[in-house]
C-alpha cells in the first residue's frame, strides 16, 4: 500500500506542476505548444537524473517508484503531445505539427541521455 501512496501524491503533485508550467506558457508562441514540450523535456531530463542516481545506489528503488512512476507520470505529457501534434496537422500546421513531434521526441530522448550522462559525471566527482 505504501507504493501506491507514493505513486498517487507524486502524479498528483506532477500534475500540479505541469499545469503551472503550461499555464506560465500559454502566451509564448499562441498555437505553438510550447508548455507541453517544456514539461516533456525537463521530464525526460528528470528521469535520466533518477535512473542514473539508482544505478548509483544514491536513491532507493522506492524513492524511483515514486518519482518516475508517481511525480514524472503526471507531469509529462505523452497523450497531450499527440493530441497537439494531432491538432496542427489536421488544421494544416504540417511544419509546426513535424517540428513538434521532432522536438519533442527528438529532444525528449536528448534529454534522458543528458541527464543520464550529467549525474554520472557529477556523480562521480560527489560520491
Amino acid at each position: 500500500m505504501k507504493n501506491e501512496l507514493l505513486v498517487f501524491f507524486g502524479s498528483g503533485c506532477g500534475g500540479v506542476f505541469r499545469y503551472l508550467i503550461q499555464r506560465s506558457c500559454a502566451d509564448m508562441l499562441v498555437g505553438f505548444p510550447v508548455g507541453t514540450i517544456l514539461v516533456n523535456l525537463i521530464g525526460s531530463l528528470f528521469i535520466g537524473i533518477i535512473i542514473g542516481s539508482v544505478e548509483a545506489t544514491v536513491i532507493s528503488d522506492i524513492c524511483a517508484l515514486g518519482m518516475i512512476i508517481g511525480f514524472l507520470g503526471g507531469f509529462t505529457t505523452f497523450s497531450a503531445f499527440s493530441a497537439d501534434s494531432l491538432c496542427l496537422l489536421q488544421n494544416g500546421n504540417i511544419f509546426a505539427g513535424f517540428l513538434n513531434i521532432i522536438i519533442s521526441v527528438g529532444g525528449g530522448i536528448c534529454a534522458v541521455y543528458i541527464g543520464y550522462q550529467g549525474f554520472k559525471f557529477a556523480g562521480s566527482h560527489i560520491f
